[in-house]
Parts: structure tokens; C-alpha cells; sequence
């Protein structure tokens, strides 16, 4: 899940029983791998959106120095 950030698993463990044990109600949990990914699966919309948009433009960023650092 999210490109490997993140681990979901499904579980009766604590889920509500009925009664005989004939049939359970599942959970489902997510295991985030690190801070960023849960940062990321907590936006919105717009705000997934706008961190995407700034991310790419700090790698062109990065690029261009790069660039400029090889140049010289």
C-alpha cells in the first residue's frame, strides 16, 4: 500500500463475535512505515495535491543544481 510506506492487514481478532462463533466482524488496520506516509494518507484532496506539486518542484530544483554543479 502507498508504493510500500505502508502494510494493511485484515483481522477477527477484536472483532464483535456472534453468538455459536458463527461468523465475526473484521477489522481492517494499516501499519504506516514512516512518518511521512502517514502524514501523506492523512490529507485531503487539496492539500495531497499541493504537497505533491511542491515536492516536484524542490526535484527540479535539486536537478537544476545539480546541473549547475557539474557544469562548473
Amino acid at each position: 500500500m502507498m508504493n510500500g510506506k505502508a502494510i494493511i492487514w485484515s483481522t477477527d481478532r477484536q472483532g464483535m463475535r456472534s453468538h455459536g462463533s458463527w461468523g465475526a466482524q473484521y477489522d481492517i488496520y494499516a501499519l504506516f512505515l514512516d512518518p511521512e506516509a502517514w502524514d501523506e494518507f492523512r490529507m485531503n484532496k487539496e492539500e495531497l495535491a499541493l504537497h505533491k506539486e511542491i515536492k516536484e518542484l524542490q526535484k527540479r530544483k535539486e536537478a537544476e543544481e545539480k546541473a549547475k554543479a557539474e557544469k562548473n
